[in-house]
Formats: C-alpha cells, sequence, structure tokens
C-alpha cells in the first residue's frame, strides 16, 4: 500500500505498512469525589497517528522524509490519509522517530522499518 504523507506543503510517497489512528483527549483537569464520582472538564479531542512506513529503494527520498521528521522545528503542518481522503492540513510535531539499518553492500546501507509519532498541537474537536 502506498499512501500520500503531506508535510509543510510537500508531499512523501511512501509505502506505508501501518498507520494507527488514535483520536486521544486531554482534560483541563479530571477528579473523583469520595463518592466515586468523575469530575472533570475536557480541553478537547486531538488526531493523533502512530506511522510505520515500509521498505524503500529510492534512498533519496528516504532520507528527505527522515530529514523532515528531524526537522528542528518545532511544528510542522500535515496531512494524513484519513477515512475518506486526506485529513484537513493541522499543526502537528512529530515523536519516537526510529528506524535500523538492516543491511550494508559496499558503499550503501539500506534502512528499514521507519516509525513516527504524529502528535497534533490543538483540538480538533472540542
Amino acid at each position: 500500500m502506498s499512501n500520500l504523507i503531506i508535510i509543510d506543503g510537500t508531499s512523501y510517497t511512501c509505502p506505508i505498512l501501518s498507520i494507527e489512528r488514535k483520536a486521544d483527549t486531554l482534560y483541563k483537569y479530571a477528579e473523583r469525589t469520595e463518592d466515586g464520582n468523575l469530575h472533570s472538564e475536557r480541553i478537547g479531542w486531538y488526531r493523533n497517528y502512530r506511522i510505520e512506513v515500509g521498505f524503500m529503494t529510492d534512498h533519496v527520498a528516504y532520507q528527505a522524509l527522515y530529514n523532515k521528521l528531524t526537522e528542528p522545528d518545532e511544528f510542522h503542518m500535515v496531512s494524513l490519509p484519513d477515512t475518506i481522503g486526506m485529513t484537513p492540513s493541522y499543526e502537528a510535531y512529530f515523536a519516537g522517530i526510529a528506524d535500523r539499518l538492516i543491511r550494508v553492500k559496499g558503499s550503501n546501507q539500506y534502512w528499514h522499518g521507519l516509525g513516527f509519532d504524529v502528535i497534533a498541537r490543538k483540538p480538533y474537536r472540542v
């Protein structure tokens, strides 16, 4: 499965092994009283993803994606695959970026297993 990932207006076409979509919620406060009742104030729902990329034979495209994910900019504009089409662009940061070297042949290194988290800056539903 080859899908599109858009980061800061640039499209990255790569083989996607899996996308885990998480609708995380954050609370301003959440406390239980002695009677066990929960009292809380929700801030909103956040659109977060875990993406696992498959093996890419295009080393330049792989390095370009890796470099984008590890840029020092704190936030990026992203659009990712959604149930129907792509998500609207939203601000997010990247975390948990990891891959592994699987083979060295002469002066070529082959990396695989690139995975990363996309964490939304703001809630998409409040």
